[in-house]
């Protein structure tokens, strides 16, 4: 145990000088119309990196290196956020300041660790080549850098610092496809530039998210640096926010289930495929996440504040702008979707416009219904959450391994659609029960005043 805190207090002392060079000060709170569109601006510059970057491995690679990538994202994002936990809505949510960086920030680094060894553990039961299992472990490292960099950007979420957020987004998107398309050019290996990616990420967090997310703590009267660790008060955050685990890991298995279903029945080259084309929705799903991440905590704060009218009121917006946004979507990939496929990825792929458009239509279906679980989210009902969720997941599997074997990729699309319906069926009445319950009060009434919610937006 000296050994750990010693480490912990090397790494502690480590970080807080790299935070010195951040010296201009973090700005005010940001109106909430300021934080949707440097929140949009950020989440489409990422998105559209993330894009760019399988665009590059699929133009100067084979779609056998596509499937490998894509591979490697599936297997190691479900673990990683589930052992890793949500901790970044529960930051943003957290207006009461029940929970300490420091504390958040040992936890996932514990948990992280182990998710890199129950990584391991699965790559070795599977079975995959040496090249594909050092590539899922390099990814794996990549995931972990990245998720230290999340809880920096939780705290610049739970302040409405959107902008702050957006930037540090922006600026790791775009070092990102330049790093992976340098690296595949000096390396002709995706092992090797992936290797670099992941380099490039840890400069990120040490040199960038971190200072500016400390430079925000101090600037709201807390410390820069680490405290001690504290075993007890760490362990009843893990029992408080282990549900959040559980939700990020059934976002990811949401898009990364279908993947893993199409590479054990036909192969990398089909996932490859599949995943070239899924990547084209990313456009309106990254408006829709946007505009939820810059909400979550004014909703927060209306629950807070038991201004229910006002709560709904944008949930209601809020699906209405996912139903119009992928209705707007689904007619354009109808219209465009086969020059789009073949414009970006080659001739291979633009064989592929019905896939688009029946992953465009479950896409569609989920925008609808995302508010609710943003609802959740605001009234950290996460456990009750999580369970809607696995309850849908569970009962979607049987149903997307029958659509694999007897459609192939399309059948995945279908089991998307299949997905979006049973959530809504299980959801939308839970929603209104829990919503209107005074369960749902329980996220701190003794802070903010109603009166600061009237702030011009």
């Amino acid at each position: 145990m000296g050994r750990n805190n010693l480490a912990l207090a090397v790494m502690s002392n480590t970080i807080k000088i790299s935070s010195l060079p951040v010296s201009c000060p973090v700005p005010a709170v940001r109106s909430l119309r300021s934080n949707v569109q440097w929140t949009l601006l950020g989440y489409f510059v990422f998105g559209a990196c993330q894009w760019l970057m399988l665009l590059v491995v699929a133009r100067m690679g084979l779609p056998e290196m596509v499937g490998q990538f894509s591979l490697a994202m599936a297997l190691t994002a479900p673990v990683i956020l589930l052992l890793g936990l949500e901790l970044r809505t529960v930051q943003a949510t957290d207006q009461s300041n029940q929970y300490s960086f420091g504390n958040l920030f040992y936890l996932r680094a514990t948990t992280l660790a182990i998710a890199m060894l129950v990584i391991v553990a699965i790559t070795i039961a599977r079975g995959y080549p040496t090249e594909t299992s050092l590539m899922i472990f390099v990814m794996g490292i990549a995931k972990c850098v990245e998720a230290l960099s999340d809880l920096c950007h939780g705290t610049l979420q739970q302040h409405e610092r959107l902008d702050q957020m957006a930037i540090a987004k922006m600026v790791r998107g775009g070092l990102s496809v330049i790093t992976l398309a340098l690296g595949l050019y000096a390396f002709q290996s995706l092992l090797l530039a992936t290797t670099v990616l992941a380099a490039m990420w840890c400069a990120i967090l040490v040199f960038y998210d971190w200072p500016i997310a400390a430079r925000l703590r101090q600037d709201q009267g807390n410390s820069s640096a680490l405290p001690r660790i504290r075993l007890r008060e760490v362990w009843q955050l893990l029992i408080i926010v282990f549900p959040t685990g559980i939700l990020a890991c059934q976002s990811s298995l949401e898009q990364n289930l279908p993947r893993l279903c199409i590479e054990d029945y036909m192969g990398d080259r089909e996932l490859g495929i599949f995943s070239a084309v899924s990547s084209l929705i990313v456009a309106v799903t990254l408006v829709i996440n946007a505009v939820h991440t810059a909400v979550l905590p004014r909703i927060s704060k209306y629950l807070v504040a038991e201004q229910w009218r006002a709560m709904w009121q944008m949930l209601i917006k809020l699906s209405l702008l996912g139903a119009v946004l992928g209705g707007m979507g689904t007619a354009a990939v109808a219209i465009f979707g086969r020059w789009l496929l073949g414009f970006a990825f080659g001739p291979e792929y633009a064989e592929q416009s019905s896939l688009l458009v029946v992953l465009m239509l479950g896409a569609t279906a989920r925008y609808a219904t995302l508010p609710l679980s943003t609802g959740f989210r605001a009234a950290q009902q996460f456990w009750l959450l999580a369970i809607l969720q696995m309850v849908a997941l569970v009962i979607s599997v049987p149903v997307l391994i029958l659509l694999v074997r007897e459609y192939g990729g399309l059948g995945a699309a279908y089991s998307t659609v299949v997905l979006a319906i049973l959530f809504a069926v299980i959801q939308v009445p839970a929603a209104i029960w829990a919503l209107r319950s005074p369960k749902s009060r329980q996220v701190g009434r003794e802070q903010l005043p109603a009166a600061s919610l009237h702030e011009a937006a």
